[in-house]
């Protein structure tokens, strides 16, 4: 069969010299030397040690780099086969943070030499994935609403709008967004976070409610057991290295509080596969006192999914009067604790 030669397209034009001067290799031989390609694993024990880190990242970068390039040869040496496309959108989707500017170049060319093409919405969500690296908000709208047009059904719409409004700073616009998703993917993982991120923004000055079974001690916990005192509710993983690192400031502001009427309450997403048993570890190793909910599936969990938490470290704090006084308050507790406590002390 003849190749096809995109000559009309950036990333291949180099390719059809190529080919003329020096036949491809075989597209099993790529294709094998692709999957032999090892990543890195992580080690939830080392996640903080600064050199562990930074190898690790190395190591997970120079693999990646492997693939990308192995994707780009089987693209341009066996266009017509049918991993070239899938291979080179995964490709682009990993340069997208660093490299967007050369994926918009790429996925261009390729939309200009083929405007028919059947991969026309995966090539525009790469666009607007690569538009969102760049930081220019009417860019990164404009690519986003092509996409949605060219896709209106396709769930990463309701991904790519739920990043707008997790960058609007209007409350009223970024509620309107929430919405949309909410009515427009009503099945997708987007809308249930929206509809948490919903609750979060309504939920404000609301009765927080929360019951389960402690995972340490199998004592209950309850909010209305922890009526009059402060609670601050951390949603976290031992495999979560932010998480980790900023343990021994939530173990020095605890201390600081706990005889002040003040309790703290983990919320883990550690998975059911072992998530449980490195919890405990963890709890045991690290000398953490306040109770811990295993929800046990991770990022799909019921009560954190319901509250709409995308990412970890977040940090909730309840008042003296059980209802919900804030849903961002990382990096705020040292001043909002006392706050709270004075607040609550002044009506007695």
């Amino acid at each position: 069969m003849k190749k096809l030669l995109f000559t009309a397209c950036a990333i291949c034009v180099a390719a059809a010299a190529a080919v003329a001067a020096d036949p491809p290799r075989e597209a099993a031989a790529i294709l094998k030397d692709y999957a032999e390609v090892k990543e890195p694993v992580i080690d939830a024990k080392k996640v903080s040690d600064p050199a562990w880190v930074q190898n690790y990242i190395a190591e997970r970068t120079k693999a990646q780099e492997k693939k990308d390039a192995l994707a780009l040869e089987l693209f341009q040496g066996h266009p017509e086969h049918a991993e070239a496309m899938p291979m080179m959108l995964k490709r682009w989707t990993s340069m997208s943070r660093g490299k967007g500017a050369k994926v918009k170049e790429e996925v261009a060319a390729y939309l200009t030499a083929h405007p028919d093409t059947k991969h026309r919405p995966d090539l525009l969500y790469q666009l607007a994935v690569a538009e969102v690296s760049g930081g220019d908000m009417t860019k990164i709208k404009a690519a986003i609403d092509e996409f949605i047009k060219a896709a209106p059904k396709d769930a990463r719409g309701g991904d790519l709008l739920g990043f707008l409004a997790g960058n609007e700073d209007d409350t009223a616009e970024q509620l309107k967004l929430y919405r949309r998703i909410v009515a427009d993917y009503p099945d997708s993982r987007a809308a249930a976070s929206a509809a948490g991120s919903i609750r979060q923004a309504e939920g404000i000055g609301k009765p927080f409610e929360l019951t389960f079974e402690d995972a340490i001690t199998g004592k209950p916990v309850s909010m209305k057991g922890l009526q009059g005192k402060v609670v601050v509710v951390d949603f976290w993983a031992t495999w979560c290295g932010p998480c980790v690192a900023e343990m021994p400031t939530m173990k020095k502001l605890y201390a600081e509080h706990k005889d002040h009427g003040v309790e703290f309450v983990g919320i883990s997403l550690d998975n059911a596969d072992g998530g449980l048993d490195k919890l405990k570890a963890f709890v045991q190793e690290k000398d953490v006192p306040w109770p811990q909910y295993f929800q046990g599936n991770g990022w799909e969990s019921k009560f954190s999914m319901s509250w709409g938490i995308n990412s970890i470290p977040a940090l909730f704090v309840v008042d003296a009067d059980g209802n919900l006084h804030s849903t961002s308050a990382r990096g705020k507790l040292e001043t909002m604790i006392p706050e709270l406590i004075k607040k609550r002390d002044e009506k007695k």
